[in-house]
């Protein structure tokens, strides 16, 4: 289960943060940023997203399989 969430809105920076935090060798952050998990009406808002959106709570933890034990992770 990640231990942290990064929320913010579109062109605030979020993607910056994300890419440098992926390069923290004790962060682990998905591949994929911006589940879309929790926010259930954006899920038909926008297009089809690369890699699909996680629809159930084993599908978005699928993103955190790789996380070695310890890491902190998003």
């Amino acid at each position: 289960m990640p231990g942290a969430f990064i929320i913010g809105q579109p062109k605030s920076g979020t993607t910056a943060l994300y890419e440098m935090l992926k390069q923290h060798p004790q962060i682990f952050m998905p591949d994929r940023k911006e589940p879309r998990f929790f926010v259930e009406e954006m899920l038909h808002r926008d297009a089809p997203r690369p890699g699909g959106t996680p629809k159930t709570m084993e599908e978005y933890l699928t993103w955190f399989e790789d996380a070695e034990a310890g890491a902190a992770d998003r």
